[in-house]
């Protein structure tokens, strides 16, 4: 048997896992700097983002066209902006999409001769409308404005 000692010397001298302890070493200094330099930083970064949060807050968003009073044909404002709320989650897609079948269904109830049935449609056009503006997005080509829309409800209804 192997005395104690003579095992300890040989581990001691081998060079065999010298490779894995360098590699080690230097991950565990590579991270604590990493954490040394984040916990630097963080005071900096989170006043930062308290003053744009700040600055943002305070923030009003000019206009560049002349506002235009909606007249709501059967919904109230109320519901329209609740609608205009939760369209803001939908993509750019989803809200170009919906423009044009809320066009097409008024559209349609107008010339099937029951312009009343469109109504709904057209306030629900105007709150696309409202997403897709303030998303600096036209309305789909060829597709019929909100004011179209009221004036040939009109028309229709006389």
């Amino acid at each position: 048997m192997v005395p104690v000692r003579n095992k300890l010397a040989d581990f001691l001298t081998a060079e065999t896992g010298a490779v894995t302890v360098d590699w080690t070493v230097l991950t565990a200094s590579i991270v604590g700097l990493g954490l040394a330099s984040a916990t630097a930083v963080r005071t900096g970064v989170v006043s930062l983002g308290g003053d744009i949060n700040l600055s943002l807050s305070n923030a009003s968003v000019a206009s560049l066209a002349a506002e235009v009073a909606y007249s709501p044909l059967l919904l109230t404002m109320d519901e329209i902006d609740a609608m205009i709320q939760n369209q803001q989650a939908y993509d750019d897609a989803t809200l170009l999409g919906m423009y044009s079948q809320l066009a097409w269904q008024a559209n349609n109830n107008i010339d099937g001769g029951t312009p009343d049935n469109s109504r709904i449609f057209i306030d629900m056009l105007y709150a696309v409308d409202q997403n897709l503006t303030a998303r600096t997005l036209d309305i789909p080509e060829g597709e019929p404005t909100v004011a179209d829309m009221v004036d040939r409800y009109t028309a229709a209804t006389g």
